[in-house]
């Protein structure tokens, strides 16, 4: 049975609920995988079992980047070298979601700015600390990450379907919340962290924090997590965002992110 907002009920008001879930969003859930343990090895992959080490091209946190012959590995205006989070296997993802949403046959390699942490919400407009790369699955191969990036241990993920309703601070709820305050406060839950997430609604942590020049939805949510060693802040979360338009396209060069802590 897929799950809502990771196993909220719904409370006892069935019309509130049906006017909720009349916005909610599918959305892949990933969960640190059984077969990999927990954290499987240095930073360059070279101990990880098979489900992600000669299998690097599957779905994980962490870890050692790929790249082709067009591979730059991404850096800040200033030159700094930005550090590898998540590396997704869009064949894997979409077979999850049951949708193809991502490009067939593609990793998408997920950076930040691990070291100085820029991109807060006060400044979502700003690139630079935030970078994705699509790479052909079938002729990525490793590469080594630059002095002075900070690296992270592989961990493999499984990706399981979840619809996800909106937060609570979510424009298209609010008048819901306006009119019903105790009966919304009853739909929502929190599942346990982390709470890494590919599309669908996001948790913030603060108010909503997105670009604000155009249709922007969610791409990837990060999470802090104890096992790659991720502390974004006070237990804060990365928000990667992408225009519609560009998610449809395969445009993922024009990504932005916002960082929220408590």
């Amino acid at each position: 049975m897929t799950e809502v907002r990771d196993g909220v009920d719904g409370g006892d008001d069935e019309a509130l609920w049906a006017a909720v879930m009349a916005h909610a969003l599918p959305s892949v859930r990933l969960t640190h995988s059984p077969a990999c343990g927990s954290a499987c090895g240095p930073a360059d992959g070279s101990a990880c079992g098979s489900a992600c080490g000669e299998g690097l091209r599957g779905t994980r946190l962490g870890g050692v980047a790929l790249g082709d012959e067009r591979f730059v590995w991404p850096r800040t205006d200033g030159g700094r070298a930005l550090s590898l989070i998540v590396q997704l296997d869009c064949d894997e993802v979409n077979e999850a979601l049951g949708l193809d949403a991502l490009p067939a046959g593609m990793l998408l390699a997920f950076f930040y700015d691990a070291v100085e942490m820029g991109g807060w919400e006060n400044d979502p407009s700003d690139p630079q600390w935030w970078r994705v790369v699509m790479v052909d699955a079938g002729s990525a191969v490793p590469v080594a990450a630059p002095e002075g990036a900070a690296t992270f241990p592989a961990v493999a993920c499984a990706g399981r379907r979840v619809l996800t309703i909106p937060d609570e601070s979510e424009a298209v709820v609010q008048p819901l919340w306006e009119r019903q305050p105790a009966g919304m406060d009853a739909l929502y839950g929190r599942a346990e962290a982390p709470m890494h997430r590919v599309l669908g609604w996001p948790e913030f942590i603060q108010d909503p924090a997105r670009p604000d020049d155009g249709d922007w939805v969610l791409l990837l949510q990060v999470d802090s997590d104890n096992v790659t060693g991720w502390m974004w802040g006070d237990v804060g979360r990365l928000y990667y965002w992408i225009r519609r338009q560009d998610l449809v396209a395969g445009e993922f060069g024009r990504v932005r992110g916002v960082v929220q802590c408590h």
